[in-house]
């Protein structure tokens, strides 16, 4: 199923909704912790797919596309609270501290697809690309098992 930024679908097109704890929708109607995230296939041009990020602010009724990267076919999400990373191919890694309003590129050691990411319950990040690794400090360093 194809998507075009801005457009709405009823269901995610993949599979790994990462769930962020629940709270009220600020009064400004910026995206809260309360954001469902998922990665969505797009069609591009001849039929190849690309990973696209998707965003839901009611409980996945509805989808929203979130663009971050035209260039990357998304793989991996995760989020905890405001904080959303999201990696795919040939190492692209973005993190947002707003609920996915603003974006940065986090540089990351390897050129090959993220294909996971956690966050785990100390604030320390995981990513997975060939191997695990992990970032106590937003993404500024970076080591491995």
């Amino acid at each position: 199923m194809a998507a075009a930024s801005g457009f709405t679908m009823a269901r995610p097109a993949i599979a790994g909704t990462a769930r962020a704890k629940r709270a009220p929708l600020a009064d400004t109607g910026t995206p809260g912790p309360h954001a469902l995230w998922t990665i969505a296939s797009e069609d591009l041009a001849g039929g190849r797919p690309r990973g696209i990020v998707q965003r839901s602010l009611d409980e996945g009724a509805t989808w929203q596309t979130v663009s971050i990267d035209d260039k990357v076919s998304f793989r991996a999400i995760a989020s905890s609270g405001a904080e959303v990373w999201a990696g795919g191919s040939g190492g692209a890694l973005f993190r947002s501290t707003d609920g996915g309003s603003h974006w940065q590129r986090i540089s990351f050691p390897l050129t090959i697809t993220i294909t996971a990411i956690t966050i785990g319950a100390d604030g320390k990040v995981y990513i997975t690309a060939g191997q695990v690794w992990m970032t106590p400090d937003g993404g500024n360093g970076w080591v491995t098992d």
